[in-house]
């Protein structure tokens, strides 16, 4: 819902070129009202650098989220980057991690559910290797006015891929159907089988 646009507010586009330069900012246009949600600055390559504000890829009005961190001169991502959460006008932090200098996730991650929104605020936890791949445990929990729950999770081996036992939301988890699947990864060649029934929690 709403609509988003880009304004250019210094040396918006070359004209040599047509490379985005200077410094830009993102307004969210709901209810007809202009809201600044992001922006940051573009060298004269148009790579984004320094200090960045980026909307979530699903941004609407029930995923209000955005992330800030900084980009090197490579226009890579780099260092620490957290994620908010805007609910009732105010910028909640809810997850976040680290990139190294190639802009790869390492270490320990807080990250939104793909089908993150308003009804389904639920988040992944666990680690990357240095090599940016998943490893390890990673936990699923829903934020349920205020109080963070473990509903699932499972484990990732070395090279990213999910084996042994799951819980994972069906497809229309939300405050209303709050349904899980669990069940086992293996590995049949180069397949992967998930097998398991719901669960209601």
């Amino acid at each position: 819902m709403g609509n988003q646009i880009e304004i250019g507010l210094i040396n918006r586009v070359d004209n040599r070129s047509g490379v985005k330069t200077g410094i830009w900012e993102i307004y969210w246009i709901y209810v007809e009202k202009n809201n600044k949600i992001a922006g940051g600055e573009y060298d004269k390559q148009g790579n984004k650098i320094g200090k960045w504000i980026e909307q979530s890829d699903r941004f609407r009005y029930g995923n209000q989220s955005t992330s800030e961190g900084k980009y090197n001169k490579q226009g890579v991502r780099v260092g620490m980057w957290d994620i908010y959460l805007k609910n009732d006008g105010k910028n909640n932090k809810i997850g976040g991690g680290e990139y190294d200098e190639q802009g790869r996730k390492i270490g320990k991650w807080i990250e939104q559910s793909n089908e993150f929104q308003s009804v389904n605020q639920t988040t992944w936890i666990g680690e990357y290797n240095n090599k940016g791949v998943k490893t390890g445990i990673w936990d699923i929990y829903q934020n349920n006015k205020g109080n963070n729950n473990k509903i699932g999770g499972g484990r990732y081996d070395e090279h990213g891929n999910k084996i042994g036992l799951w819980i994972e939301q069906n497809d229309g988890f939300w405050t209303d159907n709050q349904s899980t699947y669990t069940g086992e990864y293996n590995v049949w060649g180069s397949q992967r089988w998930k097998m398991g029934n719901i669960l209601e929690i």
